[in-house]
């Protein structure tokens, strides 16, 4: 069996049995799109986003597949192309002009700090960077992450936006300072944008090879 298909088997559902046979182009974009992820996620798209921008795929190139002579494409013919229902199709196409993920759906940590952000409560004067905060009391950020991001502990996010490089802490204990990152906030890091255009430039050539 290809190296390619071990590595991926794995993260097929439990019950497929081994010796089932794996469809080549499912497990070509299966293969594709560990790797396509794993480049995402570092940059901090969520899924939510993912589904996001896969729907506005799929309803553009189906609507470019199926357009009639007067140039138009009809929307239940979308719909049965796509697997999406008739509101879904039209909700999409709606916002195919001005596209922009849902922020419902990004990742919770971007959510956070948007919120942060955006959130008078937390940034009084809405200026591009939001204030440190405490970690803990009112108005802290341990209510932020309550209000934001559902279910998650507050320590978990404390750590995973440090990790990302969303937020510093400053200081030790229940009386430290969680500090939002204007380079993150900005999203003026050429480089990294850059980088991951490569990255996914690359994969697409190996795609259409």
């Amino acid at each position: 069996m290809p190296a390619t298909l071990l590595a991926t088997r794995r993260f097929l559902p439990a019950n497929l049995p081994a010796t089932a046979p794996v469809d080549p182009v499912e497990q070509l974009v299966l293969d594709l799109m560990l790797r396509l992820v794993e480049e995402l996620m570092t940059h901090g798209l969520s899924v939510g986003e993912l589904e996001d921008i896969s729907q506005m795929a799929f309803v553009q190139v189906a609507r470019e597949l199926n357009t009639d002579e007067r140039g138009k494409a009809n929307i239940s013919t979308i719909a049965i192309a796509t697997g999406l229902s008739r509101q879904e199709v039209a909700r999409t196409l709606s916002r195919a002009d001005s596209f922009v993920p849902k922020l419902r759906r990004t990742n919770r940590a971007k959510r956070v700090l948007l919120s942060w952000q955006t959130d008078t409560t937390y940034n009084p004067t809405q200026g591009a960077t939001p204030p440190a905060v405490p970690f803990s009391g009112a108005k802290s950020f341990t209510t932020l992450v309550k209000a934001h991001s559902g279910d998650i502990p507050v320590v978990a996010m404390e750590k995973f936006m440090v990790g990302a490089g969303m937020v510093r802490v400053e200081g030790h204990g229940p009386l430290r300072r969680v500090v939002p990152q204007a380079r993150y906030l900005e999203n003026t890091d050429d480089t990294d944008r850059e980088e991951l255009k490569a990255k996914l430039l690359a994969l697409i050539d190996e795609l259409d090879r």
